[in-house]
């Protein structure tokens, strides 16, 4: 099992940023529906404009 499916093994709902579209956004998208279909509840969340992520954590 991988980690991320192992931490999120009795979670309601896993939440997961995306990166930046790009041009190989489609493949990336793939790829990660792929390695994140064990994961039943899931969300991917793209930000929709420009931030410093430094300056919300902080």
């Amino acid at each position: 099992m991988d980690i991320l499916a192992e931490e999120s093994f009795d979670s309601t709902m896993v939440m997961m940023g995306l990166k930046r579209p790009d041009n190989q956004f489609y493949e990336y998208y793939h790829d990660l529906k792929e390695k994140t279909s064990s994961i039943k509840n899931k969300l991917f969340l793209l930000a929709a404009e420009d931030i410093e992520f430094k300056d919300v954590l902080n």
